[in-house]
C-alpha cells in the first residue's frame, strides 16, 4: 500500500472523476459495467464499482477512513 498524502489523495480523486465521466460517456454499455476506480484515501488500490454505486458513496475500500 503507497503512503497517504494530500497529494495522493488528489490524485486518485482526479483519477476517479476522469473515470466517471468516461462511463457516463460510455452510458449505452449496461448498469451493472464496473469500472476500476482508485480508493479516495490516497493508497494507490483500485477498486472496481459501478457508475452508481461509485457516484452513491465514492470509491473506498472497507476498512479505509472515509474522510471527505
Amino acid at each position: 500500500m503507497a503512503p497517504k498524502t494530500k497529494a495522493s489523495t488528489a490524485v486518485a480523486r482526479d483519477f476517479n472523476a476522469n473515470i466517471r465521466k468516461l462511463a457516463e460517456r460510455l452510458d449505452d454499455v449496461g448498469d451493472e459495467t464496473e469500472y476500476v476506480f482508485l480508493c479516495e484515501c490516497g493508497c494507490g488500490s483500485a477498486i472496481a464499482l459501478t457508475l452508481a454505486a461509485f457516484v452513491a458513496g465514492g470509491a473506498w475500500l472497507a476498512t479505509h477512513d472515509q474522510q471527505h
